[in-house]
């Protein structure tokens, strides 16, 4: 009913300081009463590396059980099985670099001189909700995606074994909002091993080294998240096995739904950024002049597209082939947007209200949510498709980043 009232209890804020418990308590979060695995057989060895750590000089490969990859046939009792989220919070090497991450504050990129927390000289690639982006070194620094709350931001950073410090690197940035982008990840993959193939010889033995990350979900009451993390990661397994003669995934960061939960129900981290020159990954908070252009509009492409679709693909908004010599340009290809029904009755709604029906999270969204939805509406309430893509719909809008950073010129 889309005039039904809800009273919302406050929304709890995502303070990574005071949610987590020391790492000394380490011991304390690990359930050691459960035995996520069913028997040897059933566990798995999948080609996914854990990175080194302090008491292993080593990477090692990832094993779960196989009860938790839909992709795989077990013999196990599901119903009693651990989640994929909660099979990797018992694993040592994956829940302290988990910890490392989240007990971090979130980092705020931003433009502002008047942001001391920032470094205003950082060029910052901002991914929005339903987008995927690729950058080298010479194109940003930061490549980033902020106000996740269920869905998930996935990020590759790829160099080749004997050349990582040569320059030729990588990075792309996805932020996706339900299970079923398949082939759009696996289009991440191939992007990573088309930028290298130039750099390999065919007598080289040379191997990619991607570093993969994953953020994004919380104990959400009707599983959202976790539908993501398992469509995630069992894709992940899957393609690590399929590409294990050319790229050596590494699970470098891995927060997701009940390890990304702050204990009352809501996110610890909502943005993720990686530095795409160093690979340093962190927690994020893009501020307002750093989002990139046309924001508006690249948010009313979640509005546009239609839910029926059982392919529906991450839009591409940043790629390398896009530019000469390190130039860095967003484009928002051609879509179909226009009024859409009820939306005068949605903008006279409250805060409230408006949340329970646009949001799937609407407990633990940011306080600016319904700003932006009322914004969106109103542009595709009045704003004409063919002024902005073309009479035939056909012509893309492309910004280019100027020298000063972060101001983009429409070209």
């Amino acid at each position: 009913n889309l005039l039904s009232i809800t009273i919302m209890r406050p929304i709890p804020k995502s303070d990574s300081c005071n949610t987590l418990v020391d790492v000394t308590e380490i011991q304390h979060k690990f359930d050691d009463d459960i035995d996520y695995f069913c028997s040897g057989d059933e566990t798995i060895e999948t080609h996914l590396m854990l990175p080194s750590d302090d008491f292993i000089d080593i990477e090692q490969r990832l094993y779960l059980p196989a009860a938790t990859l839909s992709s795989y046939e077990s013999p196990c009792n599901v119903a009693t099985q651990l989640s994929i989220d909660e099979c990797l919070r018992n694993i040592p090497n994956v829940y302290v670099r988990n910890d490392e991450l989240l007990n971090q504050p979130h980092r705020v990129l931003s433009s502002s001189k008047d942001n001391v927390s920032s470094d205003n000289n950082e060029r910052i690639l901002n991914v929005f909700q339903g987008e995927v982006a690729h950058a080298t070194s010479s194109q940003c620094d930061v490549i980033a995606s902020d106000n996740a709350t269920t869905c998930h931001i996935l990020a590759m950073r790829s160099t080749l074994s004997d050349r990582r410090d040569d320059g030729q690197t990588l990075a792309s940035l996805a932020h996706i909002d339900r299970p079923g982008y398949e082939d759009c990840v696996r289009d991440m993959i191939k992007r990573h091993k088309s930028f290298h193939r130039d750099a390999i010889t065919l007598c080289s033995d040379e191997i990619i080294d991607m570093d993969v990350h994953i953020m994004g979900g919380f104990n959400d009451a009707d599983g959202s998240s976790r539908e993501i993390s398992s469509f995630l990661m069992d894709l992940l397994v899957r393609l690590s096995e399929e590409e294990c003669c050319s790229v050596r995934m590494t699970l470098r960061t891995c927060a997701i739904s009940c390890m990304n939960d702050d204990g009352q129900c809501s996110p610890i981290g909502r943005g993720l950024a990686v530095n795409v020159a160093t690979g340093e990954c962190f927690l994020a908070t893009v501020d307002n002049s750093a989002v990139g252009p046309a924001a508006v509009l690249r948010n009313a492409r979640l509005w546009s597209r239609s839910s029926s679709s059982k392919k529906r693909r991450l839009s591409l908004m940043h790629d390398v082939r896009d530019s000469n010599d390190g130039e860095s340009r967003i484009v928002v290809e051609p879509f179909m947007f226009h009024d859409i029904r009820g939306s005068d009755i949605l903008l006279r709604l409250p805060d409230c209200v408006l949340l329970q029906h646009t949001s799937t999270s609407p407990e633990v969204e940011k306080d600016d949510f319904c700003d932006v939805v009322r914004k969106t509406l109103r542009f595709m309430k009045y704003v004409d498709c063919k002024n902005v893509f073309g009479q035939y719909y056909d012509e893309a809008v492309v910004f280019q980043r100027q020298p000063s950073g972060n101001m983009w010129g429409k070209i």
